[in-house]
């Protein structure tokens, strides 16, 4: 594995790249408080010159890093291309704590934008990816929520989305939305978020149903595909946000892949058979 500190503003490229494998490297930015840990992996056989390259931006949950990738994607997705499946596909998973890849409303961290306007344009750059290949984007739990959210919010930017037990409230106002739906999260958690006081309005614009509602009609002339799910079991009632997410995009007429997975927690020994499945989902339309 190589390591090299990355400098962003400078665009300087880490020169002693091994194609192939999986690298990480670390990015300055103003954006958020302190520098941000990338990993990324590309197939076997990967090349800069193919045409057909396409990236996608995987977000960890609560709790973990950038590692994620090494320790639950990587093994995911070296059985796709023991198959010569997804054999263009550059994966990234950048490091951001308990961030919920949102600009925080008093302005102290800026991680979404950090992540569409300096971390995904490096990443594109980096691998040459000519601009009709849009960028992929998915996540886990508090990433499959970040993931949600950036692609209904710029859906022109991303070909498709892909998250798994997403951590979002069934409720298109914050006022009702049940205790057992956020007792996850604490208010201190809110506060740090949306606003201390905190700011209704600002907790449904970066709410991804709400966002899904107001921008249904972008969503589906942007062509983007939508993939989700949840376990049936999720100890965080997550099912609950997910189906809430379901009845909005049916109601909106928006297309979209949903899945209630029977018997499945949060974070139990189906996950890596669900990670599959989003990543068969990427395959099946054609990445």
């Amino acid at each position: 594995m190589n390591y090299a500190k990355l400098n962003l503003l400078a665009c300087s490229v880490f020169a002693s790249l091994t194609y192939g494998s999986e690298e990480t490297f670390e990015i300055n930015t103003k954006l958020v408080p302190s520098s941000v840990m990338v990993s990324v992996v590309t197939p076997p056989a990967f090349a800069l010159e193919k045409d057909e390259n396409h990236l996608i931006l995987w977000l960890h949950g609560n709790g973990q890093d950038n590692s994620y990738l090494n320790r639950k994607l990587k093994p995911v997705l070296e059985k796709f291309w023991a198959k010569n499946a997804l054999s263009s596909l550059i994966v990234a998973v950048p490091s951001a704590r308990r961030s919920f890849y949102m600009d925080y409303k008093d302005g102290s961290e800026k991680w979404e934008t950090f992540i569409m306007e300096e971390l995904i344009p490096h990443l594109r750059q980096k691998y040459r990816l000519k601009a009709e290949a849009k960028t992929l984007i998915g996540g886990y739990s508090m990433g499959g929520m970040g993931s949600l959210r950036m692609a209904f919010k710029y859906p022109e930017k991303f070909g498709a989305i892909a998250a798994i037990a997403p951590a979002i409230e069934p409720a298109y106002k914050f006022v009702k939305i049940k205790s057992m739906d956020r007792e996850h999260r604490s208010v201190e958690v809110y506060e740090e978020k949306f606003g201390q006081p905190f700011d209704h309005k600002y907790w449904r614009k970066n709410h991804p149903p709400s966002i899904a509602k107001q921008n249904a009609d972008f969503i589906k002339s942007s062509g983007l595909r939508i993939y989700f799910e949840v376990g049936g079991d999720d100890e965080f009632g997550l099912d609950r946000g997910a189906y809430f997410l379901h009845r909005t995009l049916l109601k909106n007429e928006v297309s979209h892949e949903y899945r209630r997975v029977l018997a499945a927690g949060h974070s139990d020994g189906t996950l890596n058979a669900r990670l599959a499945d989003a990543f068969a989902f990427l395959k099946r339309i054609g990445y």
